[in-house]
C-alpha cells in the first residue's frame, strides 16, 4: 500500500482491494471511506488541524498545561477548549519541530 497526502499534508489516503482508506497523522483518526468522495470529505473534516505532524502549534503547546490545571479544578476538556486550541494553532502553527 502506498499512502499519499489528501488535502492537508497530514491526511493520508490509499486504496487497497477496491476499498479507500484515510488516516490523520495529527489526531490518529482512521476512515474506511467507500469511495474517493468519502476520503475527500474525511480530509476536509481534518483540515481544521492547523499544526502539522512535523511541528507543534501554539495551541498544542499550551493545551497540556491547561488540561492539568483543569483537572486540579475538577474541569474537563470541552468543545470551547478545542476551539481555542485550533484558533491558537492557526495563529502560530509552527512553534518548534516535533
Amino acid at each position: 500500500m502506498t499512502w499519499s497526502a489528501v488535502g492537508p499534508e497530514w491526511v493520508l489516503g490509499t486504496t487497497a482491494n477496491g476499498a479507500v482508506y484515510g488516516y490523520c497523522n495529527v489526531c490518529g483518526a482512521e476512515s474506511g471511506a467507500t469511495n474517493e468522495d468519502g476520503l475527500y470529505a474525511f480530509a476536509d473534516a481534518h483540515s481544521e488541524h492547523t499544526s502539522s505532524p512535523d511541528f507543534v502549534g501554539l495551541g498544542d503547546a499550551v493545551t497540556p498545561s491547561f488540561t492539568a490545571l483543569g483537572k486540579l479544578l475538577g474541569l474537563q476538556h470541552c468543545t470551547p477548549c478545542e476551539r481555542r486550541r485550533l484558533m491558537l494553532n492557526s495563529l502560530a502553527p509552527r512553534l518548534w519541530r516535533r
